[in-house]
């Protein structure tokens, strides 16, 4: 309970920082394009990955064949926040140690240049990271409910081991009395 307790906490406190997101020139499969970047700590690259793909697939936006030998993920269809025009989304996936950078090119569908808005894509980011703490959250729960239902059957066992080692107990004290017994007559 104080474990899941803790880890709320750090959850909690992780969801409660003001996110950092960086935005730099980066090259891409289009040339150098505004990359916006984002740490995402305590999760792996495929665990993100699946997050975001999960958040665009329900937001309605449509996967795109990379181009060959490119560790890209392409979106297009993707609706911002106060943004009319569909939106290209171009985002990598790279682990960092226990932290995952995601990093996203946002580009407008129809000539490829970058999106101006950044407060709807600080939002989009914001959106990606919390999806992750929260993901985050769920598996801890499940791995402390796998560990108490594990320490459970263990304790169990170890109930039943008890009751056994009672039995013998009490059988090897009746053996002892019997033999006492015995003992006795034969000396008398």
């Amino acid at each position: 309970f104080y474990i899941t307790f803790l880890f709320y906490i750090c959850i909690q406190s992780l969801l409660a920082q003001s996110l950092e997101i960086t935005e730099e020139k980066r090259l891409m499969s289009l040339g150098e394009r505004t990359c916006y970047k984002v740490q995402i700590p305590y999760q792996t690259a495929s665990t993100v990955e699946k997050i975001t793909n999960k958040y665009l697939k329900s937001q309605t936006a449509e996967s795109v064949k990379a181009p060959k030998g490119s560790n890209e993920i392409i979106y297009k269809s993707v609706f911002l926040k106060e943004v009319k025009t569909p939106n290209v989304l171009y985002f990598i996936v790279e682990q960092q140690g226990s932290n995952v950078g995601w990093n996203g090119f946002f580009l407008n569908e129809k000539d490829s240049t970058n999106l101006e808005n950044t407060a709807s894509i600080h939002g989009f980011v914001q959106n990606i990271y919390k999806l992750s703490m929260i993901a985050l959250y769920e598996d801890s729960i499940h791995m402390q409910s796998k560990a108490l239902k594990e320490a459970e059957n263990n304790l169990k066992d170890l109930s039943k081991d008890a009751q056994k080692n009672d039995k013998t107990a009490n059988k090897s004290k009746r053996e002892i009395s019997d033999a006492e017994k015995e003992l006795a007559k034969s000396q008398e």
